[in-house]
């Protein structure tokens, strides 16, 4: 079964252990901090005086005094569905309530510096699905974390103008679960795949379950806060982007196919079953021994890597009297 186990090496490893990088789009949070969610998120012209600034524009802490702490714990519920073209079925979105913390604590020097640290959590979440999701072979329950530690330091260079900037630390985990099809590719007969055998397209062959946790970046996050006038203020804040290398483990399991394949097909034939024999297509897959130690779907080690995009952000306040 030399050339079955190389195909199937192919498929899998092409989905967890190539080194490929993704960007985590759709996992940005935006709730950190009660005030500037009130606020609808417009924390950079008028950032709040409760420490999240730290994240919003760390320009604003400098002028604050004494010591401030603020901590909260957002909890975020996803719903939805999904509904494929061709056969019209419906699945729905199974995400159990994800909490979401942040913690910030300022201490204002002088009415001109003041240092600060952060901890929030930019990019994360997740999404489950039922195993019998339609995009169970791109991933059926997917989770990022990403909890980014921030120590900060601003200063009020001008009475009407501030600028800050942080140091951020990102510790990132990651969990991918999807299903393996090999349906499209080679069995032991040359030139034959399962599909020809009459293996439909998106069979479950296999579980795969990739998980990395301990992955550090450093990035930054700058600020500047600019009061024009009593009733008219400018910021500025940039995040930088930070790439995470993550490294883990690969679990494979079996998935049991049910399938029978009918007598005198090529593979019995490679096999030498007799020709009126029907052959079992989990049977001969177990014979293929592709599970065990040092076979393609062994157990083993992957790595992959997620890029935490870039974020700017001009505001202004205007007061209206």
């Amino acid at each position: 079964m030399t050339r079955f186990a190389a195909s199937t090496f192919a498929v899998c490893v092409l989905g967890f252990a190539a080194p490929s990088t993704a960007p985590a789009q759709g996992f940005a949070v935006n709730e950190h901090g009660t005030c500037v969610m009130g606020r609808a998120g417009t924390g950079v012209a008028a950032p709040c005086a409760d420490g999240s600034t730290i994240n919003f524009n760390p320009a604003d802490i400098a002028g604050m005094s004494g010591i401030t702490v603020s901590a909260g714990l957002t909890i975020i519920s996803a719903l939805g569905s999904f509904t494929d073209d061709l056969f019209g079925n419906e699945d729905d979105l199974m995400n159990s309530p994800t909490p979401v913390p942040h913690v910030y604590a300022v201490y204002g020097i002088n009415q001109r510096l003041a240092v600060g640290l952060g901890l929030f959590v930019p990019y994360g979440l997740g999404t489950e699905w039922d195993v019998s999701f339609e995009g169970r072979f791109n991933g059926y329950n997917n989770e990022l974390r990403t909890p980014y530690v921030q120590p900060t330091v601003a200063y009020r260079v001008h009475d009407k103008i501030a600028i800050g900037a942080g140091v951020d630390v990102a510790i990132g985990s990651v969990k991918l679960t999807q299903r393996l099809d090999l349906s499209e590719f080679d069995t032991p007969v040359p030139g034959i795949t399962f599909g020809q055998l009459g293996i439909p397209f998106h069979t479950d062959f296999a579980n795969g379950l990739l998980e990395a946790s301990g992955a550090t970046g450093f990035g930054g996050n700058f600020g500047v806060l600019v009061d024009a006038a009593d009733w008219l203020s400018l910021g500025f804040r940039y995040m930088t982007r930070i790439t995470l290398d993550y490294a883990g483990d690969v679990v494979f399991d079996p998935v049991a196919t049910n399938i029978i394949l009918p007598p005198g097909n090529p593979l019995s034939a490679a096999l030498m079953l007799p020709p009126d024999q029907p052959l079992p297509l989990d049977l001969a897959l177990a014979g293929a021994d592709l599970f065990s130690t040092g076979m393609p779907l062994a157990d083993q080690s992957a790595t992959t890597s997620i890029t935490m995009p870039d974020q700017a952000t001009i505001g202004v306040q205007v007061v209206a009297w």
